[in-house]
């Protein structure tokens, strides 16, 4: 499920924002970089783009879902201002796969596995321009229409077109423990108290009026509530 098939890997670069050559590129880069494998990962970096971690505080477990991965790569390409911002080959910033050949696969191959997924793309109907901004399951659902199957990316759910990152779980636990700590403490002042018992005793005479108004005989149906008492023991 990690190996993410080229066709795929171009409908989400289109997606996060690439286009033209630059889509191309993107996907060149992405199989010298991880090989199309969306686990792929080192000490540092994580998969299709090889995001680092640290330098752009994501975690793997986002990086190695592909929509994020690819708006994050998309992302860093904007603010560097292009693929080899050092202008030297190999050692490219923000991305040394650019330009390099890698066992098995030349640079110049690459960038043909780029323009054979882009073309694909279009060759089944898929315009680039309408894939730009989508969310991956919408990109799944778009794809699978032309009979490529890329279901099963979004590990850990579908992230927004907008390239919002999934929240740590921990974070939303520490949240929920601190709205109950809040809550403990809400409840536990007396002034509050004072002011459940008081909405609880005016619940009661709301009640108790009514059943009067309706009977005019509220001794009858709540034996020795008397509710002049209920009202003055509110004030």
């Amino acid at each position: 499920m990690s190996q993410v098939s080229p066709e795929c890997v171009a409908g989400y670069a289109a997606a996060a924002g690439f286009t033209g050559n630059d889509l191309i590129t993107a996907v060149a880069v992405a199989k010298q970089e991880s090989g199309f494998r969306s686990d792929a990962a080192n000490s540092c970096c994580v998969g299709l783009w090889q995001i680092n971690l640290k330098a752009h505080g994501v975690t793997a477990a986002q990086m190695k879902i592909p929509m994020l991965n690819a708006q994050t790569a998309y992302k860093i390409f904007k603010e560097s201002g292009g693929w080899c911002t050092s202008g030297h080959v190999p050692n490219c910033n923000p991305w040394q796969g650019y330009g390099v050949n890698q066992p098995g696969s030349s640079w110049a191959s690459a960038l043909k596995t780029g323009q054979n997924a882009v073309a694909s793309l279009i060759a089944k109907g898929i315009a680039m321009d309408v894939l730009t901004g989508k969310s991956s399951s919408d990109v799944q659902v778009i794809l699978k229409s032309k009979g490529l199957d890329c279901v099963g990316m979004a590990v850990l759910g579908d992230p927004s077109a907008g390239g919002n990152p999934i929240g740590n779980p921990l974070n939303s636990a520490a949240a929920m423990i601190q709205a109950f700590n809040r809550m403990g403490s809400w409840i536990t002042n007396p002034d509050n108290l004072m002011r459940i018992v008081k909405v609880a005793l005016g619940g009661i005479v709301l009640v108790v009026g009514t059943a009067a108004l309706m009977d005019k005989e509220v001794g009858s149906m709540v034996p020795g509530v008397n509710p002049a008492k209920l009202i003055k023991a509110i004030k």
